[in-house]
Formats: C-alpha cells, structure tokens, sequence
C-alpha cells in the first residue's frame, strides 16, 4: 500500500503569508466561518438527506483580520481563473456576516473586503473598487514553486 502523498494547501499558506507580511501584528483568524446552513422554519419536516444537503451553504472566509471599529474579510485566489468567483464570494461573505453572532458587533462597526490576487486584472480591480472592496496584489514567495505545480490547463504559454 503505498502512501498518498499530502496535499499542500497554497491558498491558506498564501493568505497566512499575506496576512503576516501586511498585517504583522494584528489579530487574525484562517479559515473563519461566517455562516451555517439556513434554518428552517419547521426542522421537523425535513428529511435526513434534506438536513444533509444544507450543510454546503456553510461558508467560510479565508481570513478574518480585526483592527477595531473595522473587521477585514480576506478572500485570496492564486488562479486568475478563480478572481471573478472570488468577488462574488466576498461580495457574499460582506453581507452575510452581518448576522453572525459570534462577532461582538458592539467593537465592530464596519466590515471591508479585500481580495488579494498575485497578478494585477485591471477589469476586476475595477469592479471591485465598485463596491468598495480593496484588492492587493501580492505575489507570494512560493509562486514559481506553484505555477511549476499547476496542470496544463492551467498554465499556458503566452500566445504571441
């Protein structure tokens, strides 16, 4: 039996490094959950495959920066095909942890987006500043490591 081999995690180990370079010193938390499933209005009527296919609308951010009256939810994509879906998460995210409980709302007063890609798209950064979300271009120390990493499909040469 041989052993399968561990499977890295670039995309937490890029906001950790993020968070660390930019943000040294602030409280922070990986991988927050901002909200659960949705609650019915009658538990009861639900089967066991209903109560199990709602637990995917569990969401999570990849970070959570706090620096008081302002809570930061950071959402990072190393793959370019991923920014456009990674501004539609954070514009989710910005909206749904209005309702999460565990923040102490009464130290936070306000809640930005950032999203922190490794290479600029002028379009996005666009559409982001549209709705007030920050983007940081950030190119990781592991980013040849990763791209040399990355299927074919992934990583195509320049059309010329």
């Amino acid at each position: 039996m041989s052993k399968r081999e561990k499977r890295r995690e670039w995309e937490a180990e890029y906001v950790s490094e993020y968070i660390q370079k930019f943000w040294p010193k602030r409280l922070y938390i990986l991988h927050f959950r901002v909200t659960g499933p949705p609650k019915p209005a009658l538990q009861e009527e639900l089967s066991y495959e209903e109560v199990r296919m709602l637990r995917v609308f569990a969401r999570w951010v990849d970070a959570v920066i706090m620096v008081p009256p302002v809570l930061y939810i950071v959402e990072a994509k190393l793959r370019a095909s991923e920014y456009i879906k990674a501004l539609g998460e954070l514009l989710y995210y910005l909206e749904a942890i209005k309702r999460n409980p565990e923040i102490n709302w009464k130290e936070f007063k306000e809640v930005k987006g950032i999203l922190v890609i490794p290479i600029e798209d002028p379009i996005l950064t666009i559409l982001a500043r549209k709705y007030n979300i920050r983007v940081d271009v950030y190119t990781p120390s592991f980013w040849r490591e990763f791209v040399a990493s990355q299927p074919a499909r992934f990583v195509s040469p320049k059309r010329t």
